[in-house]
């Protein structure tokens, strides 16, 4: 009997105010299907939930935001990074959705340069190169500053 497919399922996006505090869903959704994890053989895995805020984690302490800019403590920078199964950053991480206002192009360069500056990665055995979304709160990071 071969193995039934299993329904497609969306890829998740990192919510990094979910590191914080209780979880909640994500307004964001993707409409690709997650790489690995259907039928049989050796697919690599998706990048779950989990294992993204664990790669989030490693990008976090290289992120500087000037919180005292205005308007610079409530914005959101969605990042696509292509990573390799070594953790490598392959090609050029692209922003979603990017403003051309000055305090939200300098939260964008800097989660761009953290990203750089984190690799290369700390990745989950198992997986192959893949794109990740992320998504970061100058919020969170700003908080208690």
């Amino acid at each position: 009997e071969q193995p039934r497919p299993q329904p497609r399922r969306e890829e998740p996006s990192l919510d990094l105010d979910a590191l914080a505090g209780p979880r909640r869903p994500s307004s964001n959704t993707g409409t690709r299907a997650p790489t690995g994890q259907q039928g049989s053989g050796v697919a690599s895995q998706a990048i779950g939930r989990s294992d993204l805020q664990a790669l989030a984690r490693q990008i976090t302490p290289h992120w500087n935001v000037s919180c005292d800019l205005p308007g610079a403590a409530d914005l959101e920078v969605g990042v696509y990074v292509t990573l390799s199964g070594q953790g490598r950053v392959v090609g050029a991480p692209r922003l979603d959705r990017p403003r051309s206002d000055a305090t939200w192009r300098a939260a964008a360069d800097g989660v761009l340069r953290a990203i750089q500056a984190a690799a290369p990665f700390d990745m989950p055995a198992g997986y192959e190169q893949q794109e990740v979304r992320f998504t970061f709160r100058t919020a969170t990071q700003c908080a208690g500053r």
